[in-house]
Parts: structure tokens; sequence; C-alpha cells
């Protein structure tokens, strides 16, 4: 039978309700419908009633009444569902307990969602490709039956081994009473003589033989003329195997061999492409095998049947085991067995392999029929997950982390042996419950703690994290600081209603924390005063510098390299200490609005030199920037030099023109550009012969790893670079 996709439906088992609950969520999670049951009772009322369920997973050990393998028994002798069952060990005495139920495995209760997804899906495919197995042999059946002519198939020496409906009506008697015998036993010796010889024909000229044959049914005395076909059939060597024998009615020819062939390419499609590996062991070999059986083994098929040993396939551990599975089977003392053994391939690579099989009569003998997937990569998976999981462990016993679980449906608190450490409380003392969590909180913060989990639970996202800190006070009366962190369970339906995560001791950290505030609370006011007090001197300075030039008398100050030098070293100290008071009045530590700063530092010259430079217009392009102390300090003074110069030498007297800053980032770097459209800087000017200014500037440039360059461009064009 072939299932459309849908979503299955898995009844569930389990006496304990917390287990049935966690199992529940996980299979839904799986894409499953989940039905529970707490008792067997239950169990075989739901499973026999007008519920539709694909798969039932059984606790083997349930309460009061009929326990997992009595329940098993009542559902299967009323419906074929499959069964896992669920333990929450194992050991021989289960393994026995349950090997004579039809079952498709059992799980180990403590086993991860992926093994229990895949032992589900396991159990489900074998089960979908058992029925449709049945499926196809009763269709078969049922078609050969249904055929109004007679069917029949002798061996090599003309025993009957199979026959339809119309070929027992035909004799008179039953198909079982009919199998072992030949013609000689149910006809005449004329009427046996002629099948005989027409079988051998068809046989010798291995061809399919036609003719017409009169002859008489039992209890009939009208004799009737019936067309029979014979069909010779070979093994692969080209030994005779036997006759198939078809007589009917000569108009209805056509269509029986088209339902024939039909099933015949319906049941050999089964198997030859089946996924799964098919097999038949008889005496020690391989009569059969599909391509996907020799494919898991890594053999042609010419290789294995009939020439190899299933222990062959066997690594040398589980030899012994499988000769004895194989063994039970062909005795008859086990019908239908899944187990697991370690194969190996023919390059001598190390496989799981995962069989089912069952016993069946083929050429007239016991043999072994079976399927086998090569689960690998799933007990690779589990070994590895279960590797991750002992990792986790260790890596929370190592940080000192504590897990907690709250399902607030039955106000059920559960803490790890590292979170009752934290607590410095036990198992004994610490009773469970959200109250009991509630009582370790301080006075002082409980009812925040409180409000902050109501709202939490009201307002909840299944995606969120949930994360607090606060204090309590531990068994043995110490204060500790604790961070809470974890999330929500997602519900099968509905609200969720648990939640867990991890607890962390941050009581050190929180001590650091606190001194780490006073430290740098301390250091900040005396950094801010320090820029104050630096500021201040800056000004003094230049102050004092402005006072020493106005004694200077009028021969003096007509000695302008004198007085520049004065005018310089004021404009310098000016253009740091307005870098003190950018970063003062920002408040912060490292950095400086640069941009503000040189809108500032242009405003100044415009001011100083509005009285004898008033036909100067100066114009600014600047993109909003910030920057450490150090480089506004050296760009500062870099413009400084740049305007001073741009002032000073590029126009003659009563000439008028525009200064030109701009700053803006140019990929990964910061450029400022100071332009001036006034004489230039000379045709003889090569860059080497430098004054002062420059000088200064390229020392400048240079301790901010950045570059300078100066040209003329239809006046002077100064440009500095620098990495951002």
């Amino acid at each position: 039978m072939v299932r459309m996709k849908e979503t299955r439906t898995i009844l569930l088992v389990e006496d304990q309700q917390s287990v049935s609950m966690a199992q529940a969520k996980i299979i839904t999670g799986f894409g499953y419908s989940v039905i529970t049951a707490r008792t067997g009772e239950e169990a075989v009322e739901i499973a026999t009633g007008a519920n539709s369920i694909d798969l039932i997973l059984m606790d083997i050990e349930l309460g009061p009444g009929m326990n997992g393998m009595e329940t098993a028994r009542n559902i299967l002798s009323k419906r074929d569902i499959p069964i896992v069952f669920l333990t929450s060990h194992v050991d021989r005495e289960i393994a026995e307990r349950i090997s004579g139920i039809p079952h498709y495995g059992y799980v180990i209760k403590t086993t991860g969602p992926y093994v229990l997804h895949s032992s589900i899906e396991m159990a489900l495919e074998l089960h979908d490709a058992y029925e449709k197995k049945q499926a196809e042999e009763s269709l078969l059946k049922t078609l050969l039956d249904t055929i109004p002519d007679q069917v029949w198939l002798k061996d090599a020496d003309g025993v009957f081994i199979a026959c339809n409906r119309a070929f027992e009506k035909f004799h008179g008697t039953e198909e079982s009473k009919i199998l072992g015998k030949t013609d000689y036993n149910l006809v005449d010796r004329a009427t046996a003589d002629s099948f005989r010889h027409y079988d051998q024909r068809a046989v010798e000229t291995k061809q399919i033989s036609i003719n017409e044959e009169w002859v008489t049914p039992a209890g009939d005395k009208k004799r009737i003329l019936l067309e029979t076909i014979k069909t010779p059939m070979f093994t692969r060597k080209g030994e005779p195997r036997g006759v198939l024998g078809i007589a009917r009615d000569i108009t209805e020819r056509s269509n029986m061999e088209e339902a024939l062939a039909l099933s015949e390419a319906k049941y050999r499609n089964l198997v030859e492409k089946s996924l799964v590996g098919v097999y038949i062991i008889q005496d020690d070999r391989f009569p059969f095998a599909n391509d996907q059986f020799c494919r898991i083994f890594g053999y042609p098929r010419d290789e294995m049947i009939n020439s190899m040993s299933p222990l062959e396939l066997s690594s040398v551990e589980d030899k012994d085991m499988l000769k004895e599975n194989i063994r039970k089977r062909i005795s008859g003392e086990v019908e239908i067995m899944e187990f697991q053994f370690r194969g190996r391939k023919k390059d001598g690579t190390l496989i799981y392999v995962q069989v089912l099989s069952g016993t069946m009569q083929y050429m007239g003998k016991p043999a072994v029929i079976g399927t086998c997937l090569d689960v690998t990569k799933t007990i690779r998976a589990e070994q590895e997950l279960q590797d991750t999981n002992r990792k986790l462990k260790l890596a929370l016993q190592s940080s000192r982390m504590g897990t907690w679980d709250w399902d607030y449906s039955v106000d059920r608190v559960t803490w790890s042996e590292e979170t009752l450490r934290i607590f410095d409380t036990s198992k004994v003392e610490f009773k469970g419950h959200f109250e009991s969590y509630l009582d370790f909180i301080l006075p002082e913060d409980r009812t925040e703690i409180e409000e902050k989990i109501r709202l939490l639970i009201e307002n909840h996202s299944p995606s969120g994290i949930i994360q607090y800190e606060h204090r309590i006070v531990t068994g043995s009366g110490e204060v500790k600081w604790i961070e809470v962190r974890g999330a929500f369970l997602p519900a099968e339906t509905g609200e969720p209603t648990r939640m867990m995560g991890i607890v962390t001791d941050i009581t050190e950290r929180k001590r650091i924390e606190e001194k780490l505030v006073k430290s740098n609370r301390e250091k900040e006011i005396f950094l801010q005063d320090l820029k104050h007090r630096i500021k201040n001197t800056l000004g003094i300075i230049s102050s004092l510098l402005s006072l020493q030039v106005d004694k200077l008398d009028t021969e003096r100050k007509a000695d302008n390299e004198i007085y520049n030098a004065f005018q310089d070293s004021i404009a310098r100290i000016t253009s740091i200490g307005q870098v003190y008071e950018q970063l003062y009045n920002s408040g912060g530590l490292n950095d400086v609005e640069l941009t503000q700063y040189i809108r500032d530092a242009i405003g100044a010259f415009s001011v100083a030199y509005a009285a004898e430079k008033n036909s100067i217009r100066f114009l600014s392009d600047l993109e909003d920037l910030y920057l450490d102390v150090k480089r506004t300090t050296n760009i500062g003074l870099i413009m400084n030099e740049l305007l001073t110069n741009a002032v000073k030498y590029a126009y003659p007297a009563e000439h008028s023109g525009e200064i030109r800053v701009e700053l803006g980032k140019v990929d990964n770097d910061i450029v400022l550009s100071v332009s001036d459209d006034g004489k230039g800087l000379g045709k003889d000017f090569d860059g080497h012969d430098k004054g002062t200014g420059l000088l200064i500037i390229d020392l400048l440039t240079e301790e901010i790893n950045g570059s300078f360059s100066i040209k003329n461009d239809n006046g002077t064009k100064a440009r500095l670079t620098l990495p951002l």
C-alpha cells in the first residue's frame, strides 16, 4: 500500500506524565501528530478504536495493569500496527521478553532526539515496505485466483509447486493436495503423457509451447478445449527450473498474457529498484541479492550470487552472532528478527548494517529473506552526538555553570548539582518549587525579579532569550550575584509552559566591575581637571607672549622677522589650546570633533586678519569627523601654518582672493586640503628649499604617519593625507 505524503500519527504509551510530555514535544518537533496513553488499557482502546495510528512507541514497563508487552500483544491481535518499544535500559532479559512480539526495535529513553527520530523513520519505512510487499503478494495471488483460466507451475521434474483456484476447481481438489504431485497423480496416463510431452518440448526448444488440448474437468463428463501455453523456466546458469502453464479460452489469451507480464514487472521492480538491500540466504549462500544489497557491500552481483557465504560480509567480531541469527531463522526458532552488525565491504571498509529478516520456503527449502540498510552514517552521527553531549557537560562543569528547568504548569523546578552548589543547598533542602527559588533572592531584589518573571511569562517570545541578574542569600548566609539565562521550550499546542537555561555565579565579576567603575570615575575627574589646567596654561603662555609683543618698541615691530616669530608662536599655542578646548567641552578623554575644531580655527583667522586683509574670504567644505588628540593637534598646527602662509604671502597689498579649506574621507584616508588663488609659490620653488613653516609641517606630518604635498595650481594648493 503506497502512502500519500501526510502527517503520521504516533501513539505514545508512557505512564510517567513528565516523560510523556517531554517525548511528545520532541516527536511533535519531528513533524508527527502525537496521541498519548498512560495505561495499557487506554492504549488498546485508542489503537483498536476509530483513531488512525501509524506507529506505537510502547514503554515496556507500565504502571498497574497491563505491561507494555501484554498491551502490544493485545493490539497486534486486532490490528497490524508497527511497534517500537521504549526502555530505560537494555539487557538480555528485556531482549528475550520482547523477542516473541513482532516489533520494530527498541529505543533507550535517554537516547537523543536524532536517534529517536531515526528509529521512528526506519520503523515506518520498514513497515511501509512490508505492507507494500504483502500487498503486492496479495495482489498477485488475488489476480491469479480471479483469472477464470487455469494457471500452474511445475518444477523441472514435473512436480506442481503452485496453482490457482481455477486449476483447483478443474481438478476438484485444493492446492495443498496438488502441490508436490505430478500430472500422473491427477489425470489418466495418456493425458499425463501428453502434458509431459509438451512440457519437455518447451524445455528442450527453450521456447514457449502453445497447443490445444481436449480435457475433461473432474466431476464433469463434458470435455473442453483449452489452449495451453507452456513457458519453460531456467536458472541464470541456463539449467531447467520448471514450466509455467496457462490453460485458457483462446479469445482471452492476449489479455491474460498482458496481466501476467504486468504482475511480473511490478514484482521485479519492487525488488530490483528498492532503496534497501534485499537478499535470500539458503545453504550458506545468496541465491538472490538485489543491486542495492551488492552496492552496500561493494561486490558485483556475479561475485556474490551462489558464491559467497553471508559470514564473508561480517567483521570478525560479529561473525558468531550473525551465524547464530541465521541458524535461528532457518530452524524456525525465530520467525522475524531485527538486529545490527558490523559488516566489511570488499575494500575492507567497516560499515554498520541494520537487518530485518524472516523465514520463507524458497525452491522447496527453508531460506532467510530479508532487507538491510547501511546505517553507518546514523551510528557515527549518534556517536558524535554522544561525544558532543559529554563535551557540553564537561564544559558546563568546568565553567561552573549550573542548569535549571522550570515547568510552571505544574510548578516543578529542577536544578543541576552545580546550581545547588551555587545556592549552597542540597536536593533534600531545595523543595523544587518556584517559591523555593524566590526564598533565596535578597529581599531588596525579590519584588523586581518576581515582576520581571511575570512579564516574561505574559509576553514570552518563543525565540527570545531570558536574561536577568540579581542577588541571592545562599544556604550558608553568603550574599552572591547570579546571572540567569534561558529560553522558553516550544509547546505542542498553545502557550509554552516550560523554560530552561543556565545560572552563573557572577559575584566576583560584580566586585571587579564596581572597582573599575570607581577607578574610571576617579581617572575621568583627574583627566578633566588636567585638560582644564593645560588649556588655561596655554592661554597664559599665549597672553604673556602677546604682552611681550605689545612691549616691543616701534623699531622692533618694524622688524617683521621678530614680530612674525612672536605672532606665529602665539598662533601655534592658540591652535593647541583650541584642541584642549574641544576635548574639555566634549567631556570625552580621547576623541575630538576635528570638524568643529577646524571650523573654529578658520573663524579665528578670519577675525584676526579682518582688519589688514579684509578683502580675503575664507571658504570651507568640511565632513564630520572625530579624531584622537595627538593627530588633531598636529593637523591643527599644520593648518595654522598653511593659513598663515596663505594670508601673508599669497596676496600682495590690496589684492583680494579666496582661501579654501576642505576636509573629508577618501577611501580609508583623511584628506585636508588648503588652497588659495593667490600668486603661487614662484617658478623656482622645487620643494627642497623649505622655510621654517614647511619644515615644521614635514615634522608634524611624519609624527602622524601622513604625507604632505604642496604645488602651484592656479595659486597654491597644499594637501595632507593620513590613514583613518
